[in-house]
């Protein structure tokens, strides 16, 4: 009832949980599959981050669970992070691609 006896669960476990959950929510209400789904919930937990005092620290968490758990994502999210900040120029074709992807 309390969590007695449950394994203790990290700060990885938990944001895992979180990007698990915003998939789950987005897939239902978008009609996504898991797999990309899965993906914008990762840069969904990556935006908020960005915008919070000492948000890199959990964007430091949120990589090291890319490097294990998710590693699916890796480059696709790394260009998300690069495109989205303004550090990757794109192609007007890729520049739209994207754009529609994260619509």
């Amino acid at each position: 009832m309390f969590g007695f006896g449950k394994q203790k669960r990290g700060p990885g476990d938990m944001l895992a949980d979180l990007i698990e959950h915003n998939a789950e929510r987005i897939a239902a209400t978008e009609g996504k599959d898991r797999q990309e789904a899965t993906y914008l919930a990762i840069c969904l937990v990556l935006d908020d981050l960005a915008g919070r005092p000492n948000g890199q620290e959990g964007s430091q968490a949120v990589l090291q669970l890319l490097q294990t758990r998710y590693v699916q994502h890796l480059n696709d999210v790394i260009t998300y992070v690069a495109w989205s900040t303004g550090r990757l120029p794109l192609t007007a074709e890729a520049e739209a691609e994207m754009q529609r992807r994260h619509a």
